[in-house]
C-alpha cells in the first residue's frame, strides 16, 4: 500500500472521487498492456491505496523483465485529472518455493 499526501502540508489527500488503474506492460511504448492490476482505495481517510496482481496475473509474467504504471484519475474535477503515481521497472525471477497457483 501506500499513501498520497499533500506536498506542502503532508496531510491525507481527499482521494473519495478518484480511481485508480494500474498496468503492465514490456515496454512503455508498447500500445497496449500485458496486465492491467487492481489499484483501490483501502482507506479513504488516510489517502491509502492498495496495488496486487492474483496469482493468475503473476503467472503470466513469463519473461524476465516488464514496466509498469499506476495511474489515479480525480473525478471531482471537471475535465477530470489525470496523475501518474508511479511508473517503474519489474524483474522477475522464477521461483522454486511454490508451486504454480491457479484461481
Amino acid at each position: 500500500p501506500f499513501q498520497l499526501l499533500d506536498s506542502e502540508s503532508n496531510a491525507p489527500i481527499n482521494i473519495f472521487n478518484w480511481s485508480f488503474s494500474a498496468s503492465i506492460k514490456r515496454m512503455f511504448t508498447d500500445p497496449n498492456p500485458l496486465i492491467y492490476f487492481t489499484a483501490s482505495i483501502t482507506d479513504v481517510s488516510q489517502s491509502i491505496v492498495t496495488v496486487r496482481l492474483t496469482p493468475n496475473q503473476t503467472a503470466q509474467l513469463t519473461g524476465s523483465r516488464y514496466v509498469y504504471d499506476i495511474t489515479a484519475t480525480d473525478m471531482s474535477e471537471s475535465p477530470d485529472v489525470v496523475y501518474r503515481l508511479a511508473q517503474g521497472k519489474i524483474k522477475v525471477y522464477l521461483g522454486s518455493t511454490y508451486p504454480t497457483v491457479t484461481e
